[in-house]
């Protein structure tokens, strides 16, 4: 195999790494996303149900004062003196109006105090739950951190060993290979010719397809690829 050949197949093999890693980088970057969604939408609610209790809260205090504003207004009825029937009759009326009244500002109070217990209890279930929910995200997030870590290393080796493989491929080869690189064929993008047929789109050549150039590359009739053929040593060599 001729040697800027066997330096192409060698970059490819890192290229391919490289390309992973950078898959790798960036389902790193849609987890680190999505768990600051989660932190977020957390905090929301959570702030949602603060603002709600507030309500409620408010609520409870508007029934208190209107119970004993009912119950203040029963006692100075009980005070009223009484002259005559007309006058009795008016207060017994009054009286009746004043109790219901004070019976619908208690059920009032009753329900906002329930609603205010239940948003008490809702607020400590959210406090829980975001506590749980903050380390379990701490603890992925250093295991993210620590991943970009080991990715960001990877990375600058796969680099540094494609600069170093690129001088050794020739420079026609190299343009071809980063032309279908950026093509939308899926990788590989150098390919075995495996007896008459493309490893790559699994198409079959001409049988003449790798005789009529004396380059051990040339590109499929069918995919664009940079096919090659092993040489008959080399197959030898796959057969043992």
């Amino acid at each position: 195999m001729d040697p800027q050949l066997r330096q192409l197949l060698l970059y490819q093999d890192y290229d391919l790494r490289l390309m992973e890693l950078e898959k790798r980088a960036e389902r790193l970057g849609r987890e680190k996303v999505e768990l600051e969604s989660r932190r977020v939408a957390a905090l929301t609610e959570r702030e949602r149900c603060r603002t709600d209790q507030l309500e409620t809260q408010k609520s409870l205090r508007l029934a208190e004062l209107a119970l004993r504003e009912a119950e203040r207004k029963l006692r100075e009825l009980d005070r009223r003196p009484i002259a005559n029937a007309s006058q009795a009759n008016a207060l017994e009326a009054e009286r009746v109006a004043l109790t219901a009244r004070q019976a619908k500002a208690e059920e009032e109070w009753l329900a906002a105090m329930e609603r205010c217990e239940a948003g008490e209890r809702a607020l400590e279930r959210q406090k829980t739950a975001l506590e749980t929910l903050e380390r379990s995200l701490g603890k992925r997030q250093e295991e993210l951190q620590a991943n970009d870590i080991e990715l960001d290393g990877d990375r600058k080796a796969v680099l540094g060993m494609l600069d170093h493989l690129r001088d050794g491929v020739g420079k026609n080869w190299l343009a071809a290979y980063e032309s279908i690189r950026r093509s939308p064929l899926p990788p590989p993008y150098v390919c075995r010719l495996e007896g008459l047929k493309c490893s790559g789109c699994h198409m079959h050549m001409a049988a003449n397809a790798m005789d009529s150039s004396n380059s051990d590359l040339r590109r499929c009739e069918f995919c664009n690829r940079l096919i090659y053929r092993d040489s008959p040593e080399e197959g030898k060599e796959d057969e043992i």
